[in-house]
C-alpha cells in the first residue's frame, strides 16, 4: 500500500477521530490519504502552532491521544511552540510533518536548508520531543509509527515527531500486523518488596507526622489516577493542595481542598503549606512556581515524599526533598489506599479550615475597588 496510506491507517487503528493541521506541498500525500481513509477528520487551523497545541488540548480534555499534521519548512518551525507547551506540561501527542525529497536531505546535508525550504526538523526538535526521526526507508515506517506511538504514551509521557519526505510518502509498502500495545505501566521497575517498603515508609510518616497535606499535580490526571485521588483524601482528610496545571481535580467546596499554593497561589495555601511538617508530593515536578527560588525556604519543618515516574524532577531538589518513590502515580495511590488508615488530624484541619476563612477570596474586603481588579 502507499505509505502515507498506512499513516492514515495507523490513526484509524489507534481510533484517532480527530486531528490538527494546515496543508502544504510537502505533506499533501498525507493529508490525501487521512480524507480518503474517511475515518480520522482533518480540523485545519490558521496556524501549526495552534494545531499543536489542539492536539494536546484533545488530549487533556479527552484523555485520547491526537496528532498534528504539517508541512516542511516554516509549517514545521511554526508548530515548534506547541511542541515545547506539551513537552512541559507532559501531554503525549503525535506530530507528523512532511519534508523535502530525499535527494535534497542528501544533497544539502551541510546546507542550512534542504531543496525549498526544509529544514533538519528532526534534530532542532529533538530535545524537546520524547522521539524524533526523519523517515527516509518505507519499509520502516509501520515500525516507526508503532515505536513512536509507544514512546509517546509510556512513561511519562510527552510529544514525539516524525518526519516523512515528500518522495517517501508516495511509494509502496508493506502492512503487517499492527503492534500497538503498551506496556503496563502500573508496573514500572519497581520490585514488589522495594513498593511495600515505600508504602510502609509513608504509612509510617502519615502516624508520626500532625500536619500532613497532599500536593496533586497533573500527573495525577495523566496517570487516571483522579477517583483514586479522591478516594485517598476523604478515607484520610489530609488537606490538599493542587498545582496550576491539576486546578479542576477538586470541586472548591471540597472539605479537604485547601487552595493552590505557590508564587501564583493564594495566601490561605501557602500559609498552610509553610506550615505543614509533611508534605505528600503526587504527580508534580514542583517547578520554582511551587517552590520559590530559595529551595531552603519551602516548607523549612516539612518532611517531603515525592511520588513521581520521572527521576530527574525529584533530583533538581533532591538537597531538600527526603524521598522519591519512583512510580507510576496511580499505582501508589492504589496501594497506599489499601494500607492506609485514617489519623486524628482535627487540630490541623481547624488550623487550616481557619486560613481558609480568614484569607478567603470572596471576602468582602478582597472586592474590586475603583475599577480595578484585585490581584
Amino acid at each position: 500500500m502507499k505509505s502515507s496510506d498506512l499513516i492514515a491507517e495507523f490513526l484509524k487503528k489507534l481510533e484517532i477521530k480527530v486531528v490538527f493541521g494546515i496543508i502544504g506541498s510537502a505533506n499533501s500525500h498525507i493529508f490525501n490519504s487521512i480524507t480518503n481513509c474517511g475515518y480520522t477528520k482533518i480540523v485545519c487551523v490558521h496556524h501549526e502552532q495552534a494545531a499543536v497545541l489542539a492536539a494536546g488540548a484533545y488530549f487533556r480534555a479527552s484523555g485520547k491521544i491526537s496528532s498534528a499534521i504539517v508541512t516542511a519548512g516554516a509549517g514545521s518551525s511554526n508548530a515548534i511552540t506547541g511542541v515545547l507547551s506539551n513537552w512541559a506540561d507532559s501531554i503525549p501527542c503525535i506530530i507528523i510533518s512532511g519534508q523535502e525529497k530525499t535527494e535534497y536531505l542528501e544533497r544539502h546535508q551541510n546546507l542550512r536548508m534542504f531543496g525549498i525550504q526544509g529544514f533538519d526538523v528532526s534534530s532542532a526538535v529533538s530535545k524537546i520531543t520524547k522521539y524524533s526521526k526523519t523517515i527516509t526507508d518505507s519499509t520502516s515506517i509501520q515500525k516507526e509509527l508503532e515505536h513512536a506511538y509507544k514512546i509517546s504514551m509510556s512513561g511519562r509521557p510527552g510529544p514525539v515527531w516524525l518526519d516523512f519526505p515528500f518522495d517517501i510518502q508516495h511509494l509502496h509498502t508493506e502492512q503487517k500486523e499492527w503492534k500497538l500495545n503498551l506496556p503496563n505501566p502500573l508496573a514500572f521497575d519497581a520490585a514488589p518488596i522495594i513498593i511495600k517498603n515505600d508504602i510502609d515508609y509513608v504509612i509510617k510518616c502519615l502516624n508520626e507526622h500532625q500536619r500532613p497535606v497532599i500536593v496533586a499535580g497533573n500527573g495525577v490526571r495523566l496517570s487516571g489516577a483522579k477517583n483514586q485521588l479522591i478516594d485517598l483524601i476523604e478515607k484520610t482528610k489530609i488537606p490538599t493542595l493542587l498545582t496550576w496545571s491539576a486546578i479542576d481535580l477538586l470541586e472548591e467546596d471540597h472539605p479537604q481542598f485547601v487552595g493552590r499554593s505557590g508564587i501564583t497561589g493564594q495566601r490561605r495555601s501557602n500559609f498552610i503549606i509553610q506550615n505543614s511538617d509533611l508534605i505528600l508530593v503526587l504527580g508534580s515536578r514542583m517547578s520554582l512556581l511551587q517552590t520559590g527560588y530559595d529551595i531552603n525556604k519551602f516548607a523549612p519543618k516539612a518532611k517531603i515524599i515525592m511520588v513521581d515516574i520521572d527521576h530527574a524532577e525529584w533530583y533538581k531538589h533532591h538537597q531538600r526533598f527526603n524521598r522519591l518513590i519512583q512510580l507510576d502515580v496511580k499505582y501508589f495511590i492504589n496501594e497506599l489506599n489499601k494500607k492506609v488508615t485514617p489519623n486524628n488530624y482535627d487540630e490541623w484541619i481547624s488550623y487550616c479550615k481557619k486560613m481558609c476563612n480568614e484569607f478567603d477570596p470572596k471576602l468582602e474586603k478582597y472586592e474590586d475597588t475603583e475599577g480595578y481588579i484585585n490581584s
